[in-house]
């Protein structure tokens, strides 16, 4: 997989594996092709992503938003999940983005992109905690990796997440609960321990400016 070095509003360097000819700064719902419905599901399949394989790997999910932060927010207790799993939770929600556009016809280079720039979140949280997680050659394990490990649990879990998504597009927010009965999975149970040291994902769906360049 071969990926390009760009700046970002946020990043003087950011990996990305699509590069439009033409550079786009400006809002992301116009270039995405899509009216306020269209952007709305687009947002709750990136956050469903999350919740559902979030579940998948054993962490509770405490709600689902819309409403919150640039594009959503999913909020999980994750202690006790499967590690590998959790991670590839998080790099879900760009793939769910991604695929999505190419399902509804909508997939460009420069909607790829944007979906790229705004997982920044997602994938800070990652390389953050793992480090030898990186992009091309240098690192250790490459992005790519979770990108084809999250596109496999995505084939499994898609009616799911497609599911929970056209509800949380309409509600704009969701208890796991609420989620899981959507999705005819189990919410894992959170421990006492849980409780009190709850882990809350913020994920951005691009709300504001894109700022590739």
């Amino acid at each position: 997989m071969r990926w390009y070095d760009i700046s970002t509003g946020r990043h003087d360097s950011y990996w990305v594996r699509n590069l439009p000819d033409d550079p786009y700064q400006g809002p992301a719902e116009p270039a995405l092709g899509v009216d306020e419905l269209g952007f709305a599901l687009y947002r709750a399949h990136h956050e469903a992503a999350h919740a559902i394989l979030g579940m998948a790997a054993g962490a509770h999910v405490a709600w689902v938003s819309l409403r919150i932060g640039d594009g959503g927010v999913t909020a999980t207790n994750h202690l006790g999940a499967d590690l590998w799993g959790e991670v590839l939770a998080t790099a879900a929600g760009e793939r769910a983005n991604d695929r999505w556009l190419r399902e509804q016809s909508l997939w460009t280079p420069l909607a790829a992109l944007i979906t790229e720039v705004c997982a920044d979140g997602d994938r800070d949280e990652i390389t953050a905690a793992h480090p030898y997680i990186g992009f091309g050659a240098s690192a250790a394990l490459d992005y790519g990796v979770l990108h084809t490990a999250a596109d496999q649990l995505l084939d499994t879990y898609w009616p799911q997440i497609t599911a929970v998504a056209e509800a949380l597009a309409d509600r704009q927010h969701m208890t796991g609960d609420e989620i899981a009965a959507r999705a005819d999975m189990a919410n894992p149970g959170r421990t006492a321990h849980q409780e009190t040291d709850a882990g809350q994902r913020s994920r951005h769906a691009g709300t504001e400016k894109s700022g590739a360049r």
